[in-house]
This record gives C-alpha cells, sequence and structure tokens, in this order.
C-alpha cells in the first residue's frame, strides 16, 4: 500500500512560523520554517533564533522526547540517555557529550 496524500502543499513549502522538529534518519533536533517531519514540537516560534533558545532553556524535556521517538526505531537500548544534537547550533546537549 501506498501513500496517500490529502494535500497539494509543497514538501519544501516554507511557513512564516518555526518549529522544533526531529529527524529519526539522524537523530537530530532542527529548528525549521518547513512542515511535515517524523515529528514535530506542537509550538510555533517567530524566529529561528526563538525556536533554538526554546530548545536550549528546555533541553531536559527534548531529552526525554528523544528518548521515547527512540524506543520506536529498534536501537533504544544503544541510543538511550545519548546526548541530543541540535542541528542549528552545531551542539550536543545532556550527558557527558555537552559542549
Amino acid at each position: 500500500m501506498g501513500w496517500v496524500w490529502l494535500t497539494s502543499e509543497e514538501f519544501n513549502r516554507e511557513y512564516e512560523t518555526y518549529v522544533i522538529a526531529y529527524c529519526l534518519d539522524t537523530d537530530e533536533f532542527f529548528v525549521t520554517n518547513q512542515r511535515y517531519w517524523y515529528w514535530q514540537y506542537n509550538k510555533d516560534f517567530l524566529s529561528e533564533q526563538e525556536g533554538i533558545e526554546y530548545f536550549e532553556n528546555n533541553a531536559d524535556e527534548f531529552i526525554k522526547i528523544a528518548n521515547d521517538l527512540r524506543k520506536g526505531n529498534g536501537f533504544y537500548e544503544l541510543m538511550k540517555n545519548r546526548p541530543i544534537f541540535l542541528t542549528n547550533t552545531n551542539k550536543n546537549y545532556g550527558g557527558k557529550y555537552d559542549n
């Protein structure tokens, strides 16, 4: 069975607001003004910087979210409690790899 798209929107469409999203393939978070990611936080931000600051100020919450998301990928035991990475800042958060 294939995908059925209920919208004609382009995947690369840029929105006026930003979200914090997660990519399962790379196990990374990022702040973007695009949508339709594997997972995205249910809060919009007025700028990329606002999203980055929110992420950094709430890193513990995103560590918990990452561990929950990792449970479904088959490598949870290897990845649990691993630091989380924010692509926009090129930094790890949590664990012994904080920069």
